[in-house]
Formats: C-alpha cells, structure tokens, sequence
C-alpha cells in the first residue's frame, strides 16, 4: 500500500526538488481546505484517483456514443489541477466530507469537459 501512494504521489508531483527548481509557469498544488482526516498529500492522492478514474471512464466510452457523459479532446486527461482549483474554490478553510468533495468534482468534470464544448472547440480548429 505505501508503494502505491508513493508511486501515485511520484507521478503526480513529478521530479523532485524544490519550487524554486521547478520551471516558470510550473504547478505547485495548494490544498485549501482538509478532506475528512487526511492530511495534504492524502488529499492531492484522493483527487489525482478521481482523476485517473474519469479519464479511464471517459476512455471507455464509445466515441460515437450520444450517452457519453464528458468528453476529452484527443488522449486528454481530467486535469487534478481543473478538480483541486474548484474544490479549493468551493470549501476553502472548510473541513469537508469526500461526499462533499465528490459532488463538486462530478458537477466540475460535467460542466469543464461538456461534450459540447469539445465539439465547439474542435469546430474552431
């Protein structure tokens, strides 16, 4: 189990150093609020899963599907950085359930990767 959370938090941190190391314009994840009893890196390995989860869904999908859910452009991915950004916008200094941070996530990944929007970004192209 600890190799799978380092691993998991070695892919979504990248290499390591410090801020100071990374490239300009780089990422650095900021966690705002606690979720349930887990501490930062716990919280980025939650939403990353959610993550990895979706695009896997999404995947899976027949692309000529008119059920489809969400869509990603190309071999995209559900960004952690998209789901951290709106929970951290939703519940900052707030102490929240993995319920709360769930709804949140759906109601970002179907408003963010609407099929429509794809369809109208890839016609602008």
């Amino acid at each position: 189990m600890r190799t799978l959370l380092a691993l998991m938090l070695t892919v979504l941190f990248g290499c390591c150093g410090s801020a100071a190391a990374d490239p300009p314009g780089s990422w650095i994840p900021n966690v705002e609020f606690s979720l349930e009893d887990g501490d930062r890196a716990q919280t980025l390995t939650w939403i990353s899963g959610w993550s990895y989860a979706l695009t896997a869904v999404v995947r899976e999908q027949a692309a000529d599907s008119k059920d489809r859910l969400f869509c990603l452009p190309g071999r995209e991915s559900v960004e952690s950085r998209i789901m951290l950004d709106a929970l951290n916008k939703q519940f900052s200094g707030k102490r929240i359930t993995s319920e709360q941070a769930a709804a949140v996530l759906w109601a970002t990944v179907k408003k963010h990767y609407a099929c429509s929007q794809q369809e109208n970004s890839n016609a602008q192209r």
